[in-house]
């Protein structure tokens, strides 16, 4: 009996590794890990990149309570809030028919947004390509990545209770992702505003925080002089609290003639 040992537990230790490659390889299994492409936790996200089918690629980067796009830019709180809807909500509807893969990858090598997700690491916790459209538009067609190999198949996903698409929230536009406030502050975060009018200085004047809700102002010569009840001053403040850009103009030919131009005011 000692000698069949060794051979009892080699054929044991066989046994278990086959049993494991038939559960991890068999149908059921591979099914689910080529179309779960939801990230029920939304909150564990660190980091999104998304890659389009030519090559251009914008980074989002959890930074505490912001995200950063490109190490450069607060992101768009509403084209993210899109996003990650998509990302958490997003279902398998059914996997594409075995007569249109053929088209339907066809497609998606010209239109597709390589997403990979993830939460935390260096490795990413989901990888898939996004395509584009189902014929009826509201479906849209996605396939998992796998060790760095697209899945068997590609599928076809929706969020529930929404008759679109999706392919439109996973862009490469750097602007896109952009956050559009130009200020956003209050007379609790902003402690000095000068205002500069390049044609006529002498209307020039400054607002500085000297306690916790009082403010004075001084003119263009840096004078303090009669001053406004703190109630007009803090009314004024409020107007930096929501002001956002309709959009970027950064393609404008004439964009350099605008630089070159003396402004009416500096903030």
């Amino acid at each position: 009996m000692k000698k069949l040992l060794p051979y009892i537990v080699i054929l044991l230790l066989l046994g278990g590794g086959v049993g494991f490659f038939l559960y991890q390889y068999s149908p059921s299994t591979m099914e689910k890990k080529e179309s779960q492409f939801a990230v029920r936790d939304i909150e564990s996200v660190t980091k999104i990149n998304i890659t389009d089918a030519k090559g251009r690629k914008v980074t989002m980067v959890r930074e505490g309570k912001r995200w950063v796009v490109n190490g450069k830019y607060d992101i768009n709180e509403e084209a993210q809030g899109l996003l990650f809807t998509a990302i958490q909500k997003m279902e398998t509807q059914y996997p594409v028919p075995l007569s249109a893969q053929p088209i339907v990858l066809k497609d998606m090598s010209g239109e597709r947004y390589k997403t990979e997700i993830y939460t935390g690491g260096d490795k990413p916790y989901k990888v898939y390509d996004v395509g584009g459209a189902t014929a009826d538009g509201t479906g849209t067609y996605i396939i998992m990545e796998l060790d760095g190999q697209s899945a068997r198949r590609p599928y076809v996903v929706h969020v529930p209770g929404m008759d679109a698409y999706l392919t439109s929230r996973f862009k490469t536009d750097e602007e896109y992702w952009r956050s559009r406030w130009v200020f956003r502050d209050n007379d609790v975060t902003i402690q000095s505003v000068s205002v500069l009018y390049n044609q006529e200085k002498q209307k020039s004047y400054t607002i500085n925080k000297v306690a916790k809700d009082s403010f004075v102002i001084a003119n263009s010569d840096g004078i303090v002089g009669d001053q406004p009840k703190q109630r007009f001053i803090h009314h004024y403040l409020e107007f930096f609290n929501g002001l956002s850009l309709e959009a970027f103009e950064n393609t404008n030919p004439i964009k350099d003639t605008i630089f070159a131009t003396e402004p009416f005011a500096t903030i």
